[in-house]
Parts: C-alpha cells; structure tokens; sequence
C-alpha cells in the first residue's frame, strides 16, 4: 500500500482485489507510520482493530503483518504486508521475516530509482545549457553544465537569489517581483527571458523552471 493523505492506495496484490482504502480504517494506516514492523495473530482479539470493517466478519481478515516502507530520508510511503484470514498464533518464521524485510528493501529501492528517474526526467525536459536548484528563499544551491559563455562563475551565484546576483542586472525591479509572486505561488515556468549586463555586453537568458514540493507542501 502506498500512503495519500486520507488514503491507502494498493499499488499491487495478491489474492486481494482491494484497491484502496481509508487509511484510519486500515491496520495499514497504523503500520505505516511506524518505524518497526506491526504483525498481530489475531486482528479480531486486537481492541485496536477489531471493530475495522475488513475485520469485523466471520471471514474477515485474522493475521497481519505489516512492514513500513520508508525512503533513504525516513519518509513514511506506506506498507509491505501479508494478510491471512487464518489466525496465526506463531507469527512469522524467522525466514519469513528475513524475506519481508528483503522486498521491503526491494520496495524501497525501487521508488527511490523512480524519483531518481522522474527528477531525470524534468531536468531534460526544461534544460539546455545548465541545471540549476534553488531553495524556499529562491537561492541557488546547485548550478550544473556550461555557462554558455556568459562568464558568470557559478560559485558567485550559489547562496543569491537570481535577481540579487549579477545575472540580474539587466532587469527592473518590477520585472523579477512578477517573477517572485510566481514562485511565491509555486507555479511553474517556461522560457522566461531576461537581459544582464556582461560588462558592455548585453546577454539574454531563457530559463525555465517547475516547484519541487515535500511531504510538508514546501
């Protein structure tokens, strides 16, 4: 399962046709966020569970057991589990506990690889010359590939803002506030052009640009 909000979405299963479900009325929604993994025999002897709805028939679901997933920052995405109707006092074996944790690595690994992959994937759908990054406050921290000839060392722009350092030069004041109550909005942008001053040369960038946001929405 992988955690939204208010919802669990089953991203793949096995003999389960579920395919998401309100996370405060899923045993996932509790094993997710925490950091250890969450196996109960009984859900139905469990006075945190067994009024859950997946719970609460004859046939409904007995044993669980849960591992969280979490990304290399510790960031709770949702949950490896196995779920039995059959009540199962012992739990699970020591090689099956081997194995779960072995895919949820696995799982790991793999959504990771994805950002990696999406994150890729912008940068070389808005980017030519260089990729840039910036922070909340809109300062470069990373500046990477040719500087086009325009001369501007990059260790000169890392910590100021695009209208603060010397890129910035060739526009008015008013020009880069439109720009910043764009990024204030967090909206993306294309090919925004603007002029700077390289000694008695005058030079014209085009940039483009897209919000990345956390977990916080920041």
């Amino acid at each position: 399962t992988l955690a939204e909000g208010e919802i669990l979405h089953v991203a793949a299963a096995v003999g389960s046709d579920v395919r998401q479900t309100e996370t405060a009325k899923s045993v996932c929604g509790v094993a997710y966020c925490g950091k250890i993994p969450l196996i109960v025999p009984d859900l139905s002897k469990d006075p945190r569970f067994a009024h859950y709805p997946y719970v609460m028939p004859e046939d409904g679901n007995r044993f669980y057991a849960g591992f969280p997933i979490r990304s290399g920052r510790g960031t709770a995405l949702g949950t490896l589990c196995v779920i039995d109707p059959a009540v199962r006092p012992e739990g699970l074996t020591s090689d099956q506990h081997a194995v779960m944790e072995a895919l949820t690595a696995l799982c790991v690994r793999v959504f990771e690889g994805m950002k990696r992959d999406a994150r890729l994937s912008d940068y070389l759908d808005i980017a030519s010359d260089w990729i840039w990054e910036q922070d909340t406050a809109y300062r470069f921290t990373f500046l990477s590939g040719s500087d086009d000839g325009a001369r501007a060392r990059f260790h000169d722009l890392l910590g100021k803002t695009r209208w603060d350092s010397v890129i910035g030069n060739g526009e008015s004041e008013a020009f880069w506030a439109r720009h910043k109550a764009d990024l204030d909005d967090r909206k993306s942008f294309r090919d925004l052009r603007f002029r700077w001053h390289d000694g008695d040369v005058e030079r014209v960038h085009s940039i483009s640009g897209r919000p990345v946001f956390g977990r916080s929405g920041v």
